[in-house]
């Protein structure tokens, strides 16, 4: 499980989010990112397959106790797709550490960032 460290776009100097950005890294078959109302994840699929991605929030973790569900999100187009997901707010992504659970469905040429939209 890889910890991503998140990009900060912010209103004046935005982020570098191209192919060549420092934050989009190799997909690990899980990762985690911090949780937040800002926390957003990028997923861009080199792979000849799609890929879906999984975020699974810890059991007991939503309102009064209930556990949710493992979120499946729209597939990532094959060999060209590149989509933003999110935001993953605390309530109900975040585990005991405060971060977001991601697994993908491939791996192989799928990178992956963690961006935090600040407001």
């Amino acid at each position: 499980m890889a910890a991503l460290v998140q990009t900060v776009c912010n209103r004046s100097t935005g982020a570098d989010i191209s192919a060549s950005s420092p934050g989009l890294v190799a997909a690990s078959a899980a990762d985690t990112f911090p949780a937040g109302p800002n926390s957003f994840l990028r997923v861009k699929n080199g792979n000849a397959a799609p890929c879906v991605v999984t975020v699974t929030p810890p059991a007991a973790g939503a309102p009064l106790g209930t556990t949710v569900a493992p979120l499946a999100l729209p597939s990532v187009a094959a060999t060209t797709g590149d989509r933003i997901f999110g935001p993953f707010p605390v309530n109900p992504f975040a585990d005991a550490n405060g971060n977001v659970n991601v697994t993908y469905s491939v791996t192989p040429t799928v990178s992956v960032e963690a961006l935090l939209m600040s407001s």
